[in-house]
Protein backbone atom coordinates (compact mmCIF):
# COMPACT_ATOMS: atom_id res chain seq x y z
CA UNK A 1 0.00 0.00 0.00
CA UNK A 2 2.85 2.31 0.89
CA UNK A 3 4.36 2.15 -2.66
CA UNK A 4 0.88 2.50 -4.72
CA UNK A 5 0.76 5.53 -2.66
CA UNK A 6 3.86 6.54 -3.77
CA UNK A 7 3.12 6.07 -7.07
CA UNK A 8 -0.02 7.83 -7.20
CA UNK A 9 2.08 11.36 -5.38
CA UNK A 10 4.84 10.61 -8.51
CA UNK A 11 1.85 11.27 -11.12
CA UNK A 12 0.44 13.79 -9.62
CA UNK A 13 3.11 15.80 -9.07
CA UNK A 14 4.29 15.38 -12.68
CA UNK A 15 0.64 16.33 -14.33
CA UNK A 16 0.72 19.23 -11.67
CA UNK A 17 4.32 20.65 -13.25
CA UNK A 18 2.75 20.21 -16.62
CA UNK A 19 -0.54 22.11 -15.47
CA UNK A 20 2.43 24.61 -14.30
CA UNK A 21 4.01 25.17 -17.13
CA UNK A 22 1.16 25.41 -19.86
CA UNK A 23 -0.47 28.02 -17.50
CA UNK A 24 3.18 30.09 -17.11
CA UNK A 25 3.34 29.92 -20.92
CA UNK A 26 -0.16 30.66 -21.44
CA UNK A 27 0.16 33.85 -18.82
CA UNK A 28 3.58 34.84 -21.13
CA UNK A 29 1.72 35.05 -23.99
CA UNK A 30 -1.15 37.24 -22.86
CA UNK A 31 1.97 39.65 -21.35
CA UNK A 32 3.75 39.46 -24.31
CA UNK A 33 0.98 40.69 -26.76
CA UNK A 34 -0.70 43.05 -23.51
CA UNK A 35 2.73 44.92 -23.86
CA UNK A 36 3.63 44.89 -27.73
CA UNK A 37 -0.25 46.53 -28.30
CA UNK A 38 0.89 48.67 -25.62
CA UNK A 39 3.43 49.31 -27.92
CA UNK A 40 1.95 49.91 -31.06
CA UNK A 41 -0.24 52.01 -29.43
CA UNK A 42 2.43 54.58 -27.78
CA UNK A 43 4.04 54.46 -30.89
CA UNK A 44 1.06 55.01 -33.00
CA UNK A 45 -0.40 58.06 -30.32
CA UNK A 46 3.19 59.64 -30.55
CA UNK A 47 3.73 59.18 -34.36
CA UNK A 48 -0.09 60.96 -34.48
CA UNK A 49 1.50 63.71 -31.85
CA UNK A 50 4.55 64.33 -34.41
CA UNK A 51 2.29 64.59 -36.94
CA UNK A 52 0.54 67.28 -34.87
CA UNK A 53 3.53 69.30 -34.06
CA UNK A 54 4.58 69.09 -37.59
CA UNK A 55 1.50 70.81 -39.27
CA UNK A 56 1.77 73.13 -36.48
CA UNK A 57 5.34 73.69 -37.01
CA UNK A 58 4.59 74.09 -40.71
CA UNK A 59 1.27 76.37 -39.99
CA UNK A 60 3.50 78.34 -37.84
CA UNK A 61 5.75 78.75 -40.52
CA UNK A 62 3.28 79.75 -42.86
CA UNK A 63 2.84 82.46 -40.18
CA UNK A 64 4.38 85.84 -41.84
CA UNK A 65 7.24 87.59 -40.13
CA UNK A 66 7.00 91.48 -39.54
CA UNK A 67 9.88 92.35 -41.88
CA UNK A 68 8.01 90.09 -44.68
CA UNK A 69 4.95 92.27 -43.58
CA UNK A 70 7.09 95.53 -44.48
CA UNK A 71 8.48 94.42 -47.47
CA UNK A 72 4.93 93.55 -48.61
CA UNK A 73 3.51 96.94 -47.84
CA UNK A 74 6.55 98.46 -49.55
CA UNK A 75 5.57 96.35 -52.53
CA UNK A 76 1.59 97.50 -52.61
CA UNK A 77 2.81 101.08 -52.32
CA UNK A 78 4.65 100.53 -55.11
CA UNK A 79 2.46 99.35 -57.37
CA UNK A 80 -0.62 101.54 -55.75
CA UNK A 81 1.81 104.62 -57.00
CA UNK A 82 3.08 103.24 -60.34
CA UNK A 83 -1.13 102.32 -60.81
CA UNK A 84 -2.40 105.52 -60.12
CA UNK A 85 0.36 107.55 -62.77
CA UNK A 86 -1.12 104.91 -65.21
CA UNK A 87 -4.69 105.40 -64.70
CA UNK A 88 -3.99 109.30 -64.70
CA UNK A 89 -2.28 108.46 -68.17
CA UNK A 90 -5.44 106.00 -69.59
CA UNK A 91 -7.70 108.71 -68.40
CA UNK A 92 -6.26 111.17 -70.66
CA UNK A 93 -5.80 108.77 -74.29
CA UNK A 94 -9.77 107.87 -73.41
CA UNK A 95 -11.01 111.18 -72.03
CA UNK A 96 -15.23 110.11 -72.91
CA UNK A 97 -14.82 107.03 -70.61
CA UNK A 98 -17.07 107.97 -67.40
CA UNK A 99 -15.83 108.56 -64.14
CA UNK A 100 -17.72 105.33 -62.81
CA UNK A 101 -15.85 103.65 -66.04
CA UNK A 102 -12.71 104.63 -63.90
CA UNK A 103 -13.57 104.53 -60.32
CA UNK A 104 -15.02 100.72 -61.00
CA UNK A 105 -11.58 99.59 -62.98
CA UNK A 106 -9.42 101.78 -60.00
CA UNK A 107 -12.10 99.68 -57.10
CA UNK A 108 -11.63 96.30 -57.94
CA UNK A 109 -8.07 96.79 -58.79
CA UNK A 110 -6.98 97.70 -55.76
CA UNK A 111 -9.25 95.82 -53.84
CA UNK A 112 -8.75 92.37 -55.38
CA UNK A 113 -4.97 92.74 -56.61
CA UNK A 114 -3.17 94.96 -53.94
CA UNK A 115 -5.38 94.05 -50.98
CA UNK A 116 -5.48 90.38 -52.37
CA UNK A 117 -9.42 90.09 -51.27
CA UNK A 118 -12.63 88.61 -53.05
CA UNK A 119 -11.79 88.27 -56.86
CA UNK A 120 -13.47 90.37 -59.20
CA UNK A 121 -15.21 90.03 -62.65
CA UNK A 122 -15.23 93.45 -64.59
CA UNK A 123 -17.71 93.02 -67.93
CA UNK A 124 -16.76 95.48 -70.23
CA UNK A 125 -19.68 95.90 -72.94
CA UNK A 126 -19.85 97.95 -76.03
CA UNK A 127 -22.16 97.98 -78.87
CA UNK A 128 -21.33 97.10 -82.34
CA UNK A 129 -20.43 100.39 -83.77
CA UNK A 130 -17.20 100.89 -80.93
CA UNK A 131 -16.10 97.87 -81.35
CA UNK A 132 -12.60 98.69 -82.16
CA UNK A 133 -12.25 101.21 -79.54
CA UNK A 134 -13.38 98.82 -76.74
CA UNK A 135 -10.64 96.53 -78.07
CA UNK A 136 -8.12 99.06 -77.82
CA UNK A 137 -9.10 100.00 -74.62
CA UNK A 138 -9.17 96.13 -73.03
CA UNK A 139 -5.37 95.42 -74.12
CA UNK A 140 -4.66 98.90 -72.78
CA UNK A 141 -6.05 98.75 -69.32
CA UNK A 142 -4.59 95.31 -69.21
CA UNK A 143 -1.20 96.61 -69.79
CA UNK A 144 -1.02 98.88 -67.98
CA UNK A 145 -2.43 96.94 -65.00
CA UNK A 146 0.66 94.87 -65.57
CA UNK A 147 2.77 97.47 -65.70
CA UNK A 148 1.52 98.56 -62.16
CA UNK A 149 2.51 95.22 -60.61
CA UNK A 150 5.86 94.90 -62.54
CA UNK A 151 7.01 98.22 -61.12
CA UNK A 152 9.36 96.46 -59.04
CA UNK A 153 10.16 93.70 -60.99
CA UNK A 154 7.67 91.27 -59.99
CA UNK A 155 7.45 88.71 -62.76
CA UNK A 156 3.39 88.90 -63.53
CA UNK A 157 2.10 87.85 -66.53
CA UNK A 158 -1.78 87.74 -68.18
CA UNK A 159 -3.60 85.80 -70.27
CA UNK A 160 -6.35 86.65 -72.73
CA UNK A 161 -8.56 83.99 -73.96
CA UNK A 162 -10.53 85.30 -77.42
CA UNK A 163 -12.98 82.76 -79.03
CA UNK A 164 -11.80 84.43 -82.17
CA UNK A 165 -8.01 84.10 -82.25
CA UNK A 166 -7.99 80.71 -80.59
CA UNK A 167 -8.30 78.09 -83.12
CA UNK A 168 -8.11 75.03 -80.48
CA UNK A 169 -11.32 76.91 -78.35
CA UNK A 170 -12.84 78.00 -81.61
CA UNK A 171 -13.15 74.14 -82.54
CA UNK A 172 -14.12 72.92 -79.37
CA UNK A 173 -17.45 75.77 -79.80
CA UNK A 174 -18.21 74.96 -83.30
CA UNK A 175 -18.29 71.65 -82.81
CA UNK A 176 -20.86 71.98 -79.62
CA UNK A 177 -17.96 70.54 -77.43
CA UNK A 178 -19.02 72.76 -74.60
CA UNK A 179 -17.52 70.52 -71.44
CA UNK A 180 -13.93 70.32 -73.17
CA UNK A 181 -14.64 74.32 -73.63
CA UNK A 182 -14.91 74.44 -70.37
CA UNK A 183 -12.31 72.09 -69.18
CA UNK A 184 -9.89 74.07 -71.49
CA UNK A 185 -10.76 77.81 -70.26
CA UNK A 186 -10.52 76.17 -66.63
CA UNK A 187 -7.08 74.92 -67.30
CA UNK A 188 -5.55 77.86 -69.29
CA UNK A 189 -6.68 80.24 -66.33
CA UNK A 190 -5.46 77.21 -63.17
CA UNK A 191 -2.10 77.36 -65.02
CA UNK A 192 -2.08 80.84 -64.41
CA UNK A 193 -3.36 81.51 -61.16
CA UNK A 194 -1.35 78.69 -60.13
CA UNK A 195 1.08 80.75 -59.57
CA UNK A 196 0.73 83.20 -57.02
CA UNK A 197 2.48 86.22 -58.79
CA UNK A 198 -0.30 86.21 -61.64
CA UNK A 199 -3.31 88.29 -60.96
CA UNK A 200 -4.38 89.30 -64.67
CA UNK A 201 -6.78 87.83 -67.05
CA UNK A 202 -8.78 88.85 -69.67
CA UNK A 203 -11.55 86.97 -71.88
CA UNK A 204 -13.01 88.84 -74.45
CA UNK A 205 -15.89 88.00 -77.04
CA UNK A 206 -17.82 86.17 -73.87
CA UNK A 207 -21.36 86.56 -76.84
CA UNK A 208 -19.23 83.54 -78.88
CA UNK A 209 -18.46 81.66 -75.61
CA UNK A 210 -21.71 79.30 -74.80
CA UNK A 211 -23.78 79.52 -71.66
CA UNK A 212 -22.92 76.28 -70.87
CA UNK A 213 -18.67 76.96 -70.90
CA UNK A 214 -19.27 80.37 -69.20
CA UNK A 215 -20.79 78.67 -65.63
CA UNK A 216 -16.70 77.92 -64.71
CA UNK A 217 -16.72 81.62 -64.28
CA UNK A 218 -19.69 80.86 -61.07
CA UNK A 219 -16.34 79.76 -58.62
CA UNK A 220 -14.06 82.21 -60.31
CA UNK A 221 -16.23 85.34 -59.46
CA UNK A 222 -17.11 83.29 -55.59
CA UNK A 223 -16.81 85.29 -52.47
CA UNK A 224 -13.30 85.08 -50.73
CA UNK A 225 -14.26 82.29 -48.78
CA UNK A 226 -15.39 80.02 -51.51
CA UNK A 227 -13.53 81.15 -54.65
CA UNK A 228 -11.14 79.13 -56.49
CA UNK A 229 -8.56 81.79 -56.12
CA UNK A 230 -9.18 85.17 -54.27
CA UNK A 231 -6.87 88.60 -54.98
CA UNK A 232 -7.47 88.50 -58.95
CA UNK A 233 -8.99 90.51 -61.22
CA UNK A 234 -10.53 89.26 -64.72
CA UNK A 235 -11.99 91.78 -67.36
CA UNK A 236 -14.23 90.36 -69.70
CA UNK A 237 -15.52 91.77 -73.15
CA UNK A 238 -19.17 91.74 -74.18
CA UNK A 239 -19.97 92.49 -77.68
CA UNK A 240 -23.53 93.86 -77.99
CA UNK A 241 -25.15 92.99 -81.72
CA UNK A 242 -26.84 96.02 -82.39
CA UNK A 243 -25.81 99.65 -81.85
CA UNK A 244 -27.23 101.91 -79.16
CA UNK A 245 -29.45 104.53 -79.79
CA UNK A 246 -28.39 108.30 -78.57
CA UNK A 247 -31.47 107.83 -76.28
CA UNK A 248 -30.45 104.69 -74.70
CA UNK A 249 -26.06 105.72 -74.94
CA UNK A 250 -27.30 108.56 -72.47
CA UNK A 251 -29.23 106.70 -70.16
CA UNK A 252 -26.69 104.09 -69.95
CA UNK A 253 -23.97 106.69 -69.36
CA UNK A 254 -26.35 108.38 -66.24
CA UNK A 255 -27.01 105.10 -64.64
CA UNK A 256 -25.20 102.18 -63.86
CA UNK A 257 -27.72 100.43 -62.65
CA UNK A 258 -30.31 100.40 -65.47
CA UNK A 259 -27.18 99.73 -67.47
CA UNK A 260 -26.57 96.59 -65.78
CA UNK A 261 -29.90 95.52 -66.01
CA UNK A 262 -30.49 96.21 -69.93
CA UNK A 263 -26.98 93.76 -70.16
CA UNK A 264 -28.58 91.24 -67.71
CA UNK A 265 -31.56 91.06 -70.04
CA UNK A 266 -29.13 90.62 -72.94
CA UNK A 267 -26.99 88.12 -71.61
CA UNK A 268 -30.76 86.30 -70.52
CA UNK A 269 -31.88 86.22 -73.92
CA UNK A 270 -28.98 84.96 -75.36
CA UNK A 271 -28.06 82.12 -72.55
CA UNK A 272 -31.34 80.96 -71.32
CA UNK A 273 -32.10 78.57 -74.27
CA UNK A 274 -29.61 76.12 -73.24
CA UNK A 275 -28.93 77.18 -69.64
CA UNK A 276 -32.00 77.06 -66.77
CA UNK A 277 -32.62 80.24 -65.39
CA UNK A 278 -32.06 78.67 -61.63
CA UNK A 279 -27.73 78.61 -62.87
CA UNK A 280 -27.68 81.68 -65.31
CA UNK A 281 -28.86 84.21 -62.16
CA UNK A 282 -25.77 82.86 -59.83
CA UNK A 283 -23.86 83.40 -62.27
CA UNK A 284 -25.11 86.86 -63.31
CA UNK A 285 -24.40 87.97 -59.35
CA UNK A 286 -20.45 87.25 -60.37
CA UNK A 287 -20.00 88.28 -64.31
CA UNK A 288 -22.66 90.85 -64.24
CA UNK A 289 -22.09 92.26 -60.83
CA UNK A 290 -19.19 95.36 -62.35
CA UNK A 291 -20.79 96.01 -65.67
CA UNK A 292 -19.21 99.47 -66.99
CA UNK A 293 -20.01 100.64 -70.74
CA UNK A 294 -17.31 101.53 -73.34
CA UNK A 295 -18.36 104.82 -74.59
CA UNK A 296 -17.49 106.44 -78.33
CA UNK A 297 -14.30 108.70 -77.97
Amino acid sequence: LAVKKSTHNSIFTSNYGLITSIILILLGMILFNFFNSSQKYEFNSNNSNNNQIHDYMQTQQQIISPETLAMQRELQKAQLKSFDLLLKELKLKYPNQTNWFWANIESSFKHSVIKQKDPSIVLLVNDKSNEKLAQDLQNDLMSNLLKSLNSQSVQNTELTIDPKNDADLFDMIRENNYQRAKLYIDEKLTSLFSNNNNKLALVKNIEQIPAETMLLFYTYGDDLQNAKFPGILILMSLNLDTDLSGLQRTRFLKSSSSFTKFVEDYLFNMWSKKVHEDKLKPLFTRIANNVIFVNTE
